[in-house]
């Protein structure tokens, strides 16, 4: 907005969402540089506001142990996945595993897999 011009409440409210989703968006990015950088243990870094699933679609990955979570269509995936870049990834310097990882992980959540943990209650 520039200096001098008003704005309408209806611009306002349509501007509010998108806010509201940028700050998401950051907070859960610093969730997750922290997480990264293991100054925080991973239940912290989920989202506080997380949806609640009740179906699971066949690529989700549910973290877990267990049979039952190693049976998970969605968790063979993803097991398959980095399973075929294991030795490769033994082969690499540091900075060179890293983007390997980046990789691994972009292929993983193709096709709009979710990483989901199962609910304590």
């Amino acid at each position: 907005m520039t200096k001098g011009t008003m704005q309408s409440p209806k611009e306002d409210e349509e501007r509010k969402p998108l806010e509201d989703e940028k700050a998401q968006s950051k907070d859960a990015a610093s969730r997750y540089a922290a997480l990264r950088n293991h100054s925080i243990r991973f239940e912290d870094a989920i989202d506080p506001n997380a949806a609640r699933v009740d179906k699971l679609g066949k690529l989700d990955v549910v973290f877990g142990r267990g049979k039952g979570y190693q049976n998970l269509p969605g968790n063979k995936r993803m097991r398959t996945i980095i399973e075929k870049y294991k030795m490769e990834y033994h082969t690499l310097k540091r900075a060179e595993k890293k983007r390997l990882v980046e990789k691994v992980y972009n292929e993983i959540i193709e096709g709009g897999v979710r990483f989901l943990k199962k609910a304590n209650n």
